[in-house]
């Protein structure tokens, strides 16, 4: 990613939406290494739910929609369910919820319910790293389609 790239849309002092796209695509990756790795599997729903925000950011910055840091990521988040395009909010929203099921899925939801095998919970964990990226890159199309940025050959 070029560094103009990431002066898109930004204001002096601060990145453009594009620099917080490159930041979701890392954390997902690190979320993908960390499934594939026996010790540090568990970190994986953070990764995700972390990615999923990031590119949520990039999409109010893109908007021209100042950012709520008030309470953190739930702020952001609250601005982008009320403004974002529905299906954006849909998918985002789903993702959220399946990277933090599958947090409580690891280590045993409550006492009454233990936690999933570890093969069937790695399923589990791929998949939303799909819907993750899904995420991503739709939201990236949204902030190309706001910017005016030509589609990609």
């Amino acid at each position: 990613m070029s560094c103009e790239r990431y002066k898109i849309k930004s204001r002096p002092g601060e990145f453009g939406p594009y620099y917080w796209i490159d930041s979701a695509k890392s954390d997902l990756n690190k979320g993908r290494r960390w499934l594939e790795s026996d010790q540090t599997a568990h970190w994986t729903p953070n990764e995700l739910s972390t990615a999923v925000y990031w590119a949520v950011q990039a999409w109010l910055m893109a908007s021209d929609i100042p950012l709520d840091n008030g309470n953190g990521w739930a702020s952001m988040y609250m601005q982008f369910y009320s403004e974002a395009p529905k299906n954006l909010v849909k998918i985002a929203n789903t993702s959220l919820a399946y990277a933090s099921y599958l947090e409580f899925q690891i280590q045993g939801a409550d006492d009454y319910q233990e936690s999933i095998p570890m093969s069937e919970w790695r399923l589990r964990a791929a998949e939303t790293v799909q819907m993750v990226e899904r995420v991503i890159n739709e939201i990236e199309k949204d902030i190309d389609n706001i910017l005016n940025i030509p589609e990609k050959q």
